[in-house]
């Protein structure tokens, strides 16, 4: 089957990526323990266990499951903040806030992205990089070179190069003010666009993706609300956003 990279949200637990990698479907759930949701808003759990992640293998059945212990990650922010590459060898999950070291019972920007070595046994996280403020939304390309993570508090996209398990940070670009609230990011099937979503701004930003370099197209899509979550249908036809407002 052809390799895919279907990213989900999984309000409750955290974030939920599915990926098909060349030796059966696996779907890698982020889970939170240092804030809860049930209260109506965030709270921050005192004395909370470490985040962890679960890797849920669909090449047999029933499926088996694989705890990561102690992976940070948040339900807060990331509409998307999974990915895995086309060749299932890696996945990278964006750590978009942490515990405030003045104040334990409140949250700040993070600036750390995990990067999951899929092909070990059993996987492992194998490195960070740094991004931009609050890394959310993620999405990589379909030749598995290149990564585009969308920055909440930031402002900007964090553009990082993947070399087979290595993945470096290449440059920052500003596609909105850090009060717009960059928060997701879809690459178009072919690899040569991106949708960045604006959720405060109410708008859809264009990028142009040519080998390594990614800038600003100079189109925007004024869109209905605040979008959120960005994606592009699998024959590059449409863009398809949801939000709130």
């Amino acid at each position: 089957m052809k390799p895919s990279n279907l990213t989900l949200r999984w309000c409750l637990f955290g974030s939920l990526a599915i990926g098909q990698s060349l030796n059966g479907q696996l779907m890698i759930s982020g889970n939170e323990a240092k804030i809860e949701l049930t209260s109506g808003g965030p709270v921050v759990v005192p004395n909370a266990p470490a985040d962890t992640l679960t890797i849920l293998d669909f090449s047999t059945f029933p499926p088996k499951a694989t705890t990561i212990d102690r992976v940070a990650n948040t339900v807060i922010g990331p509409p998307s903040n999974i990915d895995l590459t086309p060749d299932g060898a890696i996945a990278l999950i964006a750590d978009s806030l942490k515990i405030d070291p003045a104040d334990p019972t409140k949250t700040v920007p993070n600036n750390t992205l995990h990067v999951l070595d899929l092909k070990v046994s059993p996987p492992r996280i194998i490195g960070q990089v740094t991004t931009g403020l609050q890394p959310s939304g993620l999405s990589i390309t379909p030749n598995g070179r290149l990564a585009l993570v969308a920055n909440r508090a930031g402002g900007t996209v964090s553009v990082l190069k993947i070399d087979g398990k290595n993945v470096t940070h290449l440059r920052e670009m500003k596609v909105c003010e850090p009060a717009g609230s960059a928060s997701d990011v879809a690459i178009s099937p072919d690899g040569k666009r991106a949708l960045v979503s604006i959720q405060k701004a109410g708008i859809l930003v264009e990028l142009k993706i040519d080998g390594e370099t990614v800038a600003l197209a100079g189109r925007k899509y004024s869109v209905y609300g605040q979008p959120y979550r960005v994606v592009i249908t699998p024959d590059g036809q449409l863009g398809i956003t949801s939000g709130m407002g």
